[in-house]
């Protein structure tokens, strides 16, 4: 699980992996991928994991954890630009799904 932090200009400005799960978990919270935006000063943020079995389609799980992004990310006062999971053959966006 990485986490890109860019600043006002939209200029990144820190990158770090938060997490390394297994083949069907990850253990995150909110409060740490907060925790690093606001040590960074960052405003905007992308946070990208990848599917190692390939399955570009989001769980609902990565859905929840995006919704609920969002909605602290907007209480805090930060903009999430996108979740994105990767894999081999691609790339899916969780914003671009739920914002349809």
């Amino acid at each position: 699980f990485i986490l890109v932090v860019l600043n006002r200009k939209m200029r990144i400005i820190f990158e770090k992996t938060l997490y390394i799960g297994t083949e069907s978990a990850l253990s995150l919270s909110l409060k740490e991928i907060f925790r690093e935006i606001l040590l960074e000063k960052g405003y905007y943020f992308y946070v990208i994991h990848n599917h190692p079995n390939g399955n570009l389609i989001a769980s609902i799980e990565d859905e929840i954890f995006t919704e609920e992004l969002i909605l602290y990310s907007r209480k805090i006062g930060f903009h999430l630009l996108d979740h994105l999971i990767i894999t081999q053959s691609g790339y899916y966006s969780l914003l671009n799904k739920l914002e349809k």
